[in-house]
């Protein structure tokens, strides 16, 4: 028989990142994409700083928790219930979520 996990809120055991770091035009960054369907986290390519619209960008770590790549029907629904807008303009609304 297994154990039985406590349930706890998103907001508890989660946080949201906010490793913004500055591009530097010279250097080389790893870009990478979610892809669909909790397919994971792949390497898009190498670019360096002055082939990136923008001046910085948000890094991504080993074992962070990328939201999209998600596919339980339960955390599905409950993003859905906290979310707001449009066909492809879905946006999570992060202080409901997190409670």
């Amino acid at each position: 028989m297994s154990k039985a996990w406590p349930l706890v809120k998103l907001g508890e055991v989660l946080h949201k990142s906010q490793n913004w770091i500055e591009l530097d035009p010279q250097q080389e960054y790893k870009e990478v994409t979610v892809r669909l369907w909790g397919k994971g986290v792949t390497l898009r390519g190498m670019v360096t700083g002055s082939q990136i619209a923008g001046s910085r960008r948000l890094q991504v770590h080993t074992n962070q928790f990328i939201l999209s790549l998600s596919k339980t029907n339960n955390l599905l629904e409950s993003c859905k219930t906290v979310s707001e807008g449009t066909t492809n303009r879905v946006r999570l609304k992060e202080r409901n979520f997190s409670r």
